[in-house]
């Protein structure tokens, strides 16, 4: 008994080469639908901490399930910041800079768009109310970082790690500074309000 027709058999064999050529597709070879790269924005500095960001690349397919790809990474404009192979993006000096992200047999791209800046030689911190305010205050080393407490509350500042100024003792309606002359990171909290913290990170 015969299971084909033979007009049958040229329009099934043409249909098994559409779905083999498919469209772009990774090394897995199933068809890459969507490509993004995370963070889409960051913002780093000329010098550590925060120098680096590694960017995590996700494909899919029509299906939203997660294809293996091996992305490649380019920058457009290496003297402001590079990137590796391996996705870890290095900021350089001062400037703006797009990375973009594309996978071998596909036309899908992503993008990251770089700003590297300088830390400043000092930072204020606000502290009116419960918080610190930023919480991430940013200088380079031999910087001045300065809290002023409002008239609501009083404040302690508490730092959490070796190396850093002397505590803050309670003050309120003022102001007071300390200087950081080594480069880290220096998490710190009020010990009058639990959950009030904040962090000093030197360049």
């Amino acid at each position: 008994m015969r299971m084909l027709h033979g007009s049958a058999l040229p329009t099934l064999c043409v249909a098994a080469a559409i779905a083999a050529c498919g469209g772009d597709s990774g090394p897995s070879g199933n068809a890459v639908a969507t490509l993004a790269v995370t963070p889409d924005r960051s913002t780093l500095y000329t010098v550590a901490p925060g120098k680096t960001v590694t960017l995590v690349v996700d494909a899919r397919d029509q299906d939203r399930v997660v294809v293996a790809v091996t992305p490649s990474f380019t920058s457009s404009n290496t003297a402001v910041a590079t990137v590796s192979a391996a996705g870890v993006v290095t900021g350089l000096t001062v400037g703006d800079a797009t990375i973009t992200t594309s996978i071998a047999n596909s036309t899908k791209t992503a993008t990251s768009t770089i700003t590297v800046v300088a830390a400043g030689p000092d930072a204020a911190v606000n502290a009116p109310d419960l918080t610190f305010n930023p919480f991430v205050a940013n200088v380079a080393v031999g910087g001045t970082v300065t809290w002023t407490a409002g008239d609501l509350h009083p404040h302690t500042v508490h730092f959490d790690v070796a190396g850093a100024p002397a505590d803050i003792g309670q003050f309120q309606s003022t102001t007071v500074s300390r200087t950081f002359p080594t480069s880290g990171t220096f998490p710190y909290h009020c010990e009058i309000h639990a959950g009030m913290n904040g962090s000093v990170v030197v360049h």
